[in-house]
């Protein structure tokens, strides 16, 4: 059977979060992104963006206490692996030229 459309109940405060969320959020991280691309390399700007599911991921562990899973911790450590790959041969070479 068919109970039709979900309730919408918005509690004053939840403006706020809509208001933050929409445009102050998301415009906000466009414009830093589009920065980003500008001023750096694909590379390097894609990078970077890898590393904002793990950014999220732990900072609500830390705030909110939110459980960490064994898949999702297993998602992290890929995440990372991949942030590593790129920068791995940046770090050999610096190895071989005696630059820390």
């Amino acid at each position: 059977a068919v109970e039709g459309a979900p309730a919408f109940l918005v509690e004053p405060h939840a403006w706020y979060v809509i208001a933050y969320t929409g445009p102050l959020a998301t415009a906000l991280t466009f414009l830093i992104v589009l920065q980003m691309t500008q001023r750096l390399s694909p590379v390097t700007v894609s990078v970077c963006m890898l590393g904002v599911p793990v950014v999220g991921i732990t900072l609500s562990s830390l705030i909110f206490g939110e459980a960490l899973s064994a898949d999702l911790l297993m998602g992290v450590a890929l995440i990372c692996l991949g942030l590593l790959i790129p920068a791995l041969p940046r770090m050999a070479w610096r190895r071989s030229a005696g630059v820390l």
